[in-house]
């Protein structure tokens, strides 16, 4: 399949082929520090947020991919350092995410997203096909998205998951098909016993933003690690819905060209988009900090005009992602392993900031 551009954005993905992609500025990325506290051990996604309870200044909740009942609370002090606030577990009541891996704010409330993948070994799990919305002032949580009718990504990818409207650009047809055929071949590469596939083919998501749409209403968007078409990590429109245990569905589709990277996290600030590329499977290859325009994210656009941050790299296990413009700072949080030990990590957590990010 070959994608059909728009073409405005013909000549940015043409320049960013054949020349490095733009670098502005020389982020210096600091050493790692444990993040405090268990149960707390794999760190996969970050919100700067009102504090709640006692808890007073800038605080952030975090999502843990092995916690699906809570999430935490922490402040963050003058140097972008994390600590644990009162209170700290924020329970999702009965609606519960398993392995969260991307937070929004869609204006009052939180959204937890689950990450819709397979385990480790590669089988399917409902669980994770999950989207809750937390209230923090007055504290409540309910189901907006399961799992029910997910089998649309195969069986229907087109016609009812991927259900653009009857303008969509062409661009953004294009990139349905070329999705749609990766989410068919993953999944037969899963259902063949091909394990060793699973974190790079079938559907994954780790990134959630929220942006307004031109009428003043926000919309979600879900960064994907996988899979990709034609080496373009991708993005998918939230269509709206009604709370409850129906799966997503998709209304708008663009594509990001991140070097053959998928998308680890997102974070939004006033007219850019932030985010960790890193390896759409399992490895050891380092993760880097990006940007774009914010007005870049069309549905259709192949998003060329990205800046991949010289000095922003970071290691594989970067997850999650808080950006501090005014301090010109991103705060980044690497996985650990929960382990099977009670009361403590087998490995921790860690913060790590970097500095001197372009304005």
């Amino acid at each position: 399949m070959r994608l059909r551009l728009q073409p405005t954005s013909v000549v940015v993905l043409t320049l960013s082929l054949l020349a490095p992609l733009a670098a502005r500025g020389e982020p210096s990325a600091g050493k790692p520090v444990v993040l405090e506290r268990h149960p707390v051990c794999e760190a996969s996604a970050a919100l700067v947020v009102p504090c709640s309870g006692g808890a007073t200044g800038t605080c952030a909740l975090v999502g843990d991919n092995e916690q699906d009942d809570a999430v935490f609370q922490y402040t963050i002090d003058a140097d972008g350092r994390l600590a644990p606030a009162e209170p700290f577990e924020i329970s999702l009541d009965d609606a519960e995410v398993e392995d969260i891996e991307a937070l929004a704010s869609d204006g009052t409330g939180v959204l937890v997203v689950g990450s819709h993948g397979r385990n480790t070994r590669c089988q399917p799990d409902d669980d994770r096909v999950a989207v809750s919305r937390l209230e923090l002032d007055p504290r409540q949580a309910e189901r907006i998205a399961g799992a029910k009718g997910f089998g649309d990504r195969t069986s229907a990818c087109e016609s009812r998951w991927v259900a653009l409207p009857e303008d969509a650009p062409e661009g953004a047809l294009s990139l349905r098909r070329g999705f749609c055929a990766a989410i068919a071949s993953g999944e037969k590469a899963a259902k063949s016993g091909n394990a060793a596939s699973c974190a790079g083919s079938t559907f994954d998501v780790e990134g959630a933003i929220v942006l307004p749409d031109g009428s003043g209403a926000g919309r979600l968007w879900l960064g994907l690690r996988a899979p990709q078409v034609q080496g373009y990590a991708v993005l998918l429109r939230v269509a709206p819905s009604k709370p409850g245990d129906k799966r997503l569905a998709f209304d708008g589709i663009a594509a990001i060209a991140l070097r053959g990277k998928g998308i680890r996290e997102l974070a939004a600030e006033p007219g850019w988009v932030w985010g960790i590329a890193g390896s759409a499977a399992d490895g050891r290859e380092k993760s880097q900090l990006f940007r774009f325009k914010a007005e870049r994210l069309q549905s259709g656009n192949v998003i060329g005009d990205v800046e991949l941050l010289a000095g922003g790299e970071l290691p594989p296990n970067a997850e999650a992602l808080i950006v501090q413009p005014e301090q010109r700072r991103a705060i980044v949080l690497l996985d650990g392993d929960e382990g099977e030990a009670e009361g403590a990590c087998k490995q921790a957590a860690q913060q790590m900031t970097v500095d001197g990010l372009p304005e």
